[in-house]
């Protein structure tokens, strides 16, 4: 991991090295994405009403989502993450898959309405609900992972 967060910390592109630009380095590394200026732009949803999604990433071509919740700790040698800010994820999931359109916050409606369609239209195979972060995991943050894709499977299969 430390060379992934060398490597993160090189990019100016990316400065100020915080929790998004963590999650959209991410991104650029999972997907090879080169245009990082454009995936902050388009993908950090971060905000007072982003209901617990920092990121939501939609590439129809490829047939791939991500829900992302970010963390980036100055101090890297902390004890852990944060399994509270892996618990906001089911907030996340919830309210980009389920909750009732006209009750989505403006930020996050055109993600919404675009990722909701795809998956309709069997377009998404893949949705990845993503904790980034620069410290060690913790069984906790597992368990709270664990709770949130089944709640993402659960939500979909309903769907």
């Amino acid at each position: 991991m430390a060379d992934a967060i060398n490597a993160f910390k090189a990019i100016s592109d990316l400065a100020p090295h915080d929790s998004n630009a963590l999650a959209i380095f991410a991104l650029s590394l999972k997907y090879n994405l080169d245009d990082l200026r454009t995936l902050m732009a388009e993908n950090i949803v971060d905000g007072s009403d982003d209901k617990k999604a920092d990121v939501i990433y939609i590439d129809p071509d490829i047939g791939v989502a991500a829900i992302i919740q970010a963390a980036y700790k100055k101090d890297e040698n902390a004890e852990a993450a944060s399994s509270n800010k892996a618990s906001d994820l089911n907030t996340a999931v919830n309210w980009l898959l389920s909750a009732p359109f006209e009750k989505i916050p403006d930020r996050l409606k055109p993600h919404t309405k675009r990722l909701r369609d795809l998956i309709e239209n069997n377009r998404i195979k893949n949705l990845n609900v993503w904790y980034v972060h620069n410290v060690h995991e913790s069984v906790n943050v597992g368990k709270e992972l664990d709770t949130v894709g089944v709640a993402a499977r659960t939500i979909l299969k309903s769907n």
